[in-house]
């Protein structure tokens, strides 16, 4: 929350985009798939058949491997922060 804070105090202070929205996205895509592989050892294969409003942590635990995804791969996003905030030299080019 505090980082989401700061990136909007950035904002409105007119400053560029800082690390705190890559940092922000990766770990709640880290935090959703963690939370949903808690939910399914907690329902487990009965998670399908669960009743409103038990069902949304089913749908939840569907889409949380998007989230991953979404907005760029987690793997991307890892290695924006080494590059761009951490200052790592870039991976190298297969050829």
């Amino acid at each position: 929350m505090l980082l989401n804070l700061r990136r909007a105090a950035r904002s409105v202070a007119g400053a560029e985009p800082g690390p705190e929205g890559n940092v922000t996205k990766l770990l709640i895509a880290d935090h959703v798939v963690a939370r949903a592989g808690l939910s399914a050892e907690l329902f487990g294969p009965d998670v399908a058949l669960l009743s409103a409003p038990a069902k949304v942590t089913g749908l939840l635990m569907l889409g949380s491997r998007g989230m991953t995804i979404a907005g760029g791969t987690s793997e991307i996003t890892r290695n924006q922060i080494a590059e761009r905030i951490l200052g790592l030299p870039r991976d190298p080019l297969i050829k």
